[in-house]
């Protein structure tokens, strides 16, 4: 009877060993492989905008596809830090100075929607952050196995850039 219960036992630990653990390292592969992917989109869409000066629709939600095509749900952070072109119009003696003005997310995402583009001028400075929102496999094998419950994401890109061009 005991030599069973070691054989049924040593089974399990086999099975374990051989399916649980390759999934496991398959899972944490396919999340560095989209979190490679989400990185590389986020700097050709802040790219993009630096060089045309302009955040478009087609190009906003062309970047939103790309990212839900990872199999992944994000979370789209986009700053734009606008360069106040005259921002002491009563004291002209003042050189040198910057000031920006931010417009966030739902402002940007507003704009969008009303005029189909977001115009950007030389100067002003873009900032997007991605995060997804949901748990990988991998996360879901650590929590199953190992007991973890990390509710932070484990995909997250953050991008800036200066705009160079006037569109």
């Amino acid at each position: 009877m005991s030599d069973t219960l070691i054989t049924v036992i040593a089974i399990f630990i086999a099975a374990i060993v051989m399916f649980v653990f390759p999934v496991m390292y398959v899972a944490k592969s396919n999340e560095q492989i989209s979190q490679t992917n989400v990185q590389a989109l986020t700097n050709d869409f802040v790219n993009n905008a630096r060089t045309t000066g302009k955040i478009t629709e087609e190009n906003y939600s062309a970047f939103q596809q790309q990212l839900n095509a990872t199999g992944n749900t994000f979370d789209i952070e986009v700053e734009l830090q606008v360069l106040d072109e005259n921002p002491r119009k009563v004291n002209s003696t003042t050189i040198g100075e910057n000031l920006y003005y931010s417009k966030f997310t739902n402002d940007i995402e507003n704009q969008l929607r009303e005029q189909g583009f977001v115009d950007l001028k030389e100067g002003d400075v873009i900032t997007v952050t991605v995060k997804n929102t949901n748990k990988t496999l991998f996360q879901i094998f650590m929590t199953v196995i190992m007991g973890t419950n990390n509710n932070t994401s484990s995909m997250e890109a953050t991008v800036t850039a200066v705009i160079t061009s006037n569109n």
